[in-house]
């Protein structure tokens, strides 16, 4: 019965930064990487544009259901946001293939 989303978010974010944490914890205990200064500076110096990329192919990523929707309505992006979805999931194995391969092969 709650409409209010902010409750949501709220435990939504701290349970997220508690995995966070502990994922990171276990990470650092069992490999125990040895931290460069060159790395650091070159992950700082290319981190900007990275992070940029990522969030305008979010942004473009469900753009083309806003059109839809403003073009032809809610039945038709009722119809199409479904499908959308269901192709993006059979690319996420594909995608989470290559978000993990590309920092090692590059």
């Amino acid at each position: 019965g709650q409409i209010d989303v902010r409750p949501y978010m709220i435990v939504r974010v701290w349970v997220l930064a508690g995995s966070l944490l502990v994922a990171g914890s276990a990470a650092w205990l069992r490999f125990s990487p040895r931290v460069s200064r060159l790395v650091l500076n070159q992950i700082r110096s290319e981190i900007f544009p990275y992070a940029v990329s990522e969030l305008l192919i979010l942004s473009l990523l469900r753009v083309d259901v806003l059109i839809i929707s403003l073009a032809l309505g809610k039945e038709p992006v009722g119809l199409y946001a479904p499908a959308v979805s269901l192709i993006n999931a059979v690319y996420l194995i594909p995608q989470a293939i290559n978000g993990v391969m590309l920092p090692v092969l590059s």
